[in-house]
């Protein structure tokens, strides 16, 4: 088989459980994480109160492999 059709990092998946495996880390923004974005500053200032979670953005690790675009850089 030659070797662009075998992938570098097994595929990752989710299932109706909802978890994402490989799991990695999670990102949750608050509603006081948000402070200056809307217009109507009276109803954020409510909305505050509680600081719900407005969203969250689940992520899984992938390795970086010799050919690959970096995703970092460093100087």
């Amino acid at each position: 088989m030659s070797s662009f059709v075998t992938p570098l990092v097994p595929p990752m998946r989710i299932a109706f459980d909802a978890r994402m495996e490989p799991s990695g880390p999670v990102l949750t923004r608050r509603m006081s994480n948000l402070r200056g974005l809307f217009a109507d500053t009276a109803a954020w200032e409510q909305a505050v109160a509680d600081d719900p979670a407005v969203y969250e953005v689940a992520s899984s690790p992938v390795p970086e492999a010799e050919g690959e675009l970096p995703r970092h850089a460093e100087y």
